[in-house]
């Protein structure tokens, strides 16, 4: 204990220590702040104390006082006190640094007798062991079997056991725990695209229903929707059968060119219709700039508060348009030229590849339609471009795969509205694992480029070569 000049002090304390003991902690409360008050530098005053308020459970006022102790006379009981008051509060990390600091105040030599400490280091193993801190339980069971005897270095050795098991089985809990996440992440995924690829399809089929009735167009559309539900549930339940069906669907009336014909139909009757007006915002307000309807000083956010109307008719307009175009059977090339005057130009290369075919509605097309699908609908999202850059659609042949890429000119104001999920390049990193194709989720730069490249192995079939 710190000396005392002032006799008073010192009985005080004297008390503090007694009622203690006896457990009368309030009494010890008061004689320990009399000591404090008149020996302010008494460390054992405090300590006394913070040992009252932590009977009283009160361990907040008792770390306070170790603190107070430990600053002017550290010494390892308070160390102690102060790491059990911590894990009484719910802070086992605070507590494993107070029996740390207790390891740097004495060395091993000096209490290798001492079985109390001994116990307190086995102690905070256990604390480390349970919050998954496995070197530092290692570290604590080392000081707390010194290996005096054979039977000691038996007991460490066996508790060194217990922690390398547990932490492997925590391990390999949390592993599983893991890839549990992810698979039920990826489900949910799944079925967010699922929803989201079947609607284009069935706007097609609502829009249908309400002016056309073409049997042509509901026959189309209802087996897309049929092909989808197939290749989302081969997708769901096993990969191999996924790759198995791609590879022997090699033959049929469907093209590169008939899934993109097929698609872009879908799509735009998707976003023309009331629905998908505020995933194309943008292109109306660009039309109606051009077409003098409004300034070019109209923003965004005027456009879509104050011309809501414009837009209304517009949408009207356009869908009435391309499904009159679509009721006249017009050619691509008819239907490019309409989207280029509303929309952007749209170069598409590479794609009159007549040796990749396979069967329509079935597994590859659908695999494909789901590319395309994304691909396109992202492009006519996000597009923006001042001086009416074209997109640039590109199906490339390499030594080693089939790539598609699209090329699209954009904004950042653009990109950061919210248009959808934000799952779909998720999904195709999803898609391309389950399917041994590579895909990297882009940048997001004004200079948008997409690519997915697919295995030759997949289609190599298809186009009639052999490895």
């Amino acid at each position: 204990m710190t000396i005392l000049k002032d006799k008073s002090a010192d009985e005080c304390y004297n008390l503090g220590i007694q009622y203690c003991a006896e457990g009368n902690f309030d009494l010890s409360i008061n004689e320990c702040t009399q000591a404090i008050q008149l020996c302010p530098l008494d460390s054992e005053a405090y300590f006394c104390r913070g040992n009252a308020y932590f009977f009283l459970k009160n361990y907040k006022s008792a770390i306070a006082d170790y603190d107070k102790a430990i600053e002017l006379d550290k010494n390892s009981d308070a160390y102690f006190n102060r790491a059990i008051a911590h894990v009484f509060l719910g802070k086992p990390d605070l507590a494993l640094e107070d029996y740390e600091e207790m390891l740097l105040e004495k060395s091993p030599d000096t209490y290798k007798d001492d079985d109390e400490i001994k116990r307190a280091f086995f102690f905070a193993s256990n604390l480390a062991l349970n919050i998954k801190k496995y070197d530092k339980a290692r570290e604590f069971i080392k000081y707390s079997f010194l290996c005096i005897s054979d039977k000691e270095q038996q007991y460490k050795d066996a508790y060194l056991k217990i922690i390398k098991t547990t932490e492997d089985s925590n391990k390999n809990i949390e592993e599983k725990n893991r890839l549990l996440q992810e698979k039920e992440l990826e489900i949910e995924d799944m079925m967010s695209m699922f929803a989201h690829k079947f609607r284009s399809p069935l706007d097609a089929i609502i829009y249908n229903t309400t002016h056309e009735n073409q049997v042509k167009l509901y026959t189309e559309s209802a087996n897309t929707m049929r092909g989808l539900l197939d290749i989302f549930s081969i997708i769901s339940a096993d990969d191999k059968i996924l790759t198995d069906k791609i590879k022997n669907d090699n033959k049929g009336n469907a093209t590169l060119m008939s899934i993109l014909n097929k698609n872009l139909n879908m799509i735009l009757l998707h976003l023309l219709s009331a629905s998908g007006m505020s995933k194309i915002h943008q292109h109306y307000m660009n039309y109606a700039k051009a077409q003098g309807k409004i300034t070019d000083a109209v923003s965004y956010k005027e456009w879509c508060d104050d011309y809501f109307e414009m837009e209304g008719e517009l949408q009207k307009q356009w869908e009435q348009e391309f499904s009159a175009l679509l009721n006249q059977s017009a050619s691509l090339a008819e239907r490019l030229q309409w989207l280029e005057h509303y929309f952007f130009k749209l170069d598409i290369i590479g794609f009159e590849i007549e040796s990749i075919q396979f069967k329509e509605y079935e597994t590859t097309e659908s695999f494909l339609f789901i590319l395309m699908n994304e691909i396109l609908v992202n492009a006519f999202k996000y597009y923006a471009s001042e001086n009416k850059q074209p997109v640039v659609l590109e199906w490339t042949s390499t030594e080693n795969d089939q790539i598609l890429s699209c090329r699209n000119p954009s904004i950042r104001r653009e990109r950061d509205q919210h248009k959808g999920s934000g799952k779909g390049h998720t999904f195709l990193s999803a898609l391309a694992r389950k399917t041994g194709c590579k895909f990297t989720k882009p940048k997001p730069q004004d200079d948008f480029l997409l690519e997915f490249a697919i295995p030759n192995q997949l289609l190599l079939s298809n186009l009639g070569t052999e490895k």
